[in-house]
């Protein structure tokens, strides 16, 4: 998330929006959703997938907390530029974890945090926030909330979209076995994006692959093919390293309750 922000800061961009990689983004109607507010002013735009405010102990008042709304990246959230410029000193160059090392949650709470939180309630975290309130956006979507619950004729409108296991709908035009977001249905993409050479190290989350795809299907010259596969309705991961990019795989670092790869590389005869 620290190093999202900071290629965001980098950019001329006026939208700063984060999603989780597993959420359909209406790209076209997030567009125009934008367009009706100005980047320039303090815009914090999200929804939470809880009903109440996140709360955090107070490590300046112990046995008390502090509380603040968390858009989630599981529906999406979206920062103005206005507001991203003021973040700069508590979020830019990577001090989005100095902040969390604070309060004591991820990067993407903190992130969250940073907009939201009333810096007058505590002294410890003065410096570091800032007090422009989430504004709730209910066409963003997280996969805690059921699809049937949206009319399939204002699917079109909405921002983003999730699933998660049951929570699923019919929606004419697409299949369960032909899985839009599956890595087996955009794999040529990927074959075109390393047919420059200048990528070394290619790593894909989510691949939705199983035993029954082979490995002949995703191999490219030049590179070595690594997967941890799940299953092919969720989450997986496969690795496109180059073949003379000096690294090795540490399957003694992967874990039988993670879905993790491990390389250990080399970059200037430094490990």
């Amino acid at each position: 998330m620290a190093r999202e922000y900071d290629m965001f800061m980098e950019s001329e961009k006026r939208w700063f929006c984060h999603v989780d990689d597993d959420n359909y983004v209406n790209v076209p109607a997030l567009v125009g959703f934008l367009q009706q507010y100005n980047h320039s002013d303090n815009w914090y735009l999200g929804r939470p997938s809880i009903s109440h405010p996140m709360e955090v102990l107070d490590r300046a008042n112990p046995g008390q907390k502090l509380a603040f709304w968390f858009a989630t990246g599981g529906a999406g959230f979206c920062i103005s530029r206005g507001l991203a410029d003021k973040m700069v000193p508590h979020a830019g160059g990577g001090r989005i974890m100095t902040t969390g090392g604070i309060i004591r949650l991820p990067d993407d709470c903190t992130e969250n945090l940073i907009p939201e939180y009333d810096p007058s309630l505590d002294v410890k975290l003065r410096d570091h926030l800032l007090k422009v309130p989430l504004t709730k956006i209910k066409e963003f979507h997280s996969h805690l909330e059921g699809l049937h619950r949206i009319p399939q004729h204002q699917l079109s409108d909405q921002l983003t979209l999730s699933y998660f296991n049951s929570n699923v709908i019919d929606v004419k035009g697409y299949s369960h076995e032909k899985d839009p977001t599956s890595l087996r249905y955009k794999f040529d993409e990927v074959k075109e994006l390393l047919t420059d050479n200048i990528v070394d190290l290619l790593m894909i989350a989510e691949s939705k692959l199983d035993s029954t795809f082979q490995d002949n299907l995703f191999q490219v010259e030049g590179y070595k093919l690594q997967r941890r596969d799940r299953n092919q309705y969720g989450g997986g991961l496969l690795t496109l390293i180059k073949s003379d990019f000096p690294s090795s795989l540490k399957q003694c670092f992967e874990s039988d309750i993670l879905e993790n790869i491990c390389y250990e590389i080399y970059i200037n005869d430094a490990k």
